[in-house]
């Protein structure tokens, strides 16, 4: 009976040995913090926080702690910022942590509604730098936590070890071209999606047409980022500004306007030089006893005042159209410059917005006028 008992306790000492003398395989403490909502999202905040807890315990070689610690409590208790490496050392030793994965949410508007956009951070307490990030944006109507599990598993997964491949989906407006690392690599859809081919793991540059680039870093799984479209994009076909086609147009009436001012001057010339009116002239002198007067066209020489009949039917036409002449030069001159000086203004705007090179004073609208008797002309030369 003593000897099985001592038996018994010589196989139970071995496999104790054995236990220890076998290492248990490492893992890593990680710990996620309650995400801090810009706008006040508590609610979204508190269920996708838990999600991210759930997803992190399930990666392989991960020890999540279940503490509901938020960034902003950890924040206030050491009294510094998450932007300060440092900051984040002194919270991961407090949490007895190696690795910490925080973030923020804010909104981001899409035309009349708005999604959430989260921003992880992944921080290694080992060497003190920020190991990873990730960004996806959220639909807002997904807040109950049982919506979150998907959205928070792909975030996980950018963040966790992984060397499996990974895609960035793009969205921003139609047809816009979209580099990775200074290299084009497509062009959006027609609903200004772009998902890319798998990536390896690491950090890249996405630019979608002239928009800054972007850091986004893929770790396996997808990666979402949002650009807003720019306002008239250099990269999309049929695009730019409207405002040449405007100073063009308003050229173009400068240059009408300054042709019928050249006419009216022209036919103001030709009138005063007109046989019939120069009779016309000599009749109303006849007539001028005991008057004083410079207007050859006042109307009372028309009343029987001058004895040619005819010519004073010819003056009154002349002066006629002659008063009608008068106006229309100055109506039309005064358009003339000022279509030409706003139709450059507008052309060397929208050059400025096509090129980022041209500016209004580096545009000059020269016009160059001449009329005579047998000639009458003006001369336009945009200088730029």
């Amino acid at each position: 009976m003593f000897a099985s008992r001592l038996s018994w306790s010589a196989a139970l000492l071995t496999a104790a040995c054995l236990a220890v003398a076998m290492p248990a395989e490492a893992q890593t403490a990680v710990t996620v913090l309650g995400l801090t909502s810009l706008e006040g999202d508590d609610e979204f905040a508190r269920n996708l926080s838990g999600a991210l807890r759930n997803a992190a315990s399930q990666v392989s070689g991960w020890s999540v702690s279940d503490r509901d610690v938020a960034l902003a409590q950890m924040e206030l208790t050491h009294d510094c910022a998450s932007s300060d490496v440092a900051c984040m050392t002194q919270i991961a030793a407090t949490l007895s942590a190696n690795r910490i994965i925080y973030g923020t949410i804010q909104r981001a508007p899409i035309g009349t509604r708005y999604e959430f956009q989260v921003t992880l951070f992944l921080f290694d307490a080992e060497t003190g730098e920020i190991a990873g990030r990730s960004t996806l944006n959220v639909p807002s109507s997904d807040i109950d936590i049982d919506a979150l599990r998907e959205p928070a598993r792909d975030m996980v997964r950018a963040l966790s070890p992984s060397s499996a491949p990974g895609v960035i989906r793009v969205s921003s407006g139609p047809d816009l071209e979209v580099r990775i690392d200074g290299i084009v690599v497509g062009r959006t859809d027609g609903e200004g999606r772009f998902v890319s081919e798998e990536l390896s793991a690491g950090v890249y540059a996405i630019q979608v047409a002239e928009q800054d680039p972007e850091e986004v870093t893929v770790a396996g799984g997808e990666v979402s980022i949002t650009v807003a479209a720019p306002a008239a994009s250099s990269g999309g076909s049929g695009g730019g500004s409207v405002l040449p086609w405007v100073g063009i147009g308003l050229l173009g009436v400068a240059a009408i306007s300054a042709g019928v001012w050249i006419y009216a001057m022209t036919r103001l010339d030709a009138l005063s030089g007109d046989p019939g009116y120069t009779q016309y002239r000599q009749e109303v002198g006849r007539t001028m006893s005991g008057m004083s007067t410079t207007n050859v066209c006042d109307s009372r020489y028309f009343r029987g005042g001058s004895e040619a009949v005819g010519a004073a039917a010819f003056g009154e036409s002349a002066c006629g159209e002659g008063s009608t002449m008068e106006v229309l030069q100055y109506v039309f001159l005064g358009l003339a410059v000022a279509s030409a000086g706003a139709g450059a203004g507008l052309l060397a705007v929208g050059m400025g917005e096509s090129s980022g090179e041209s500016s209004v004073a580096d545009l000059r609208l020269r016009l160059t006028p001449s009329a005579g008797r047998e000639h009458a002309y003006v001369g336009v030369a945009l200088d730029f």
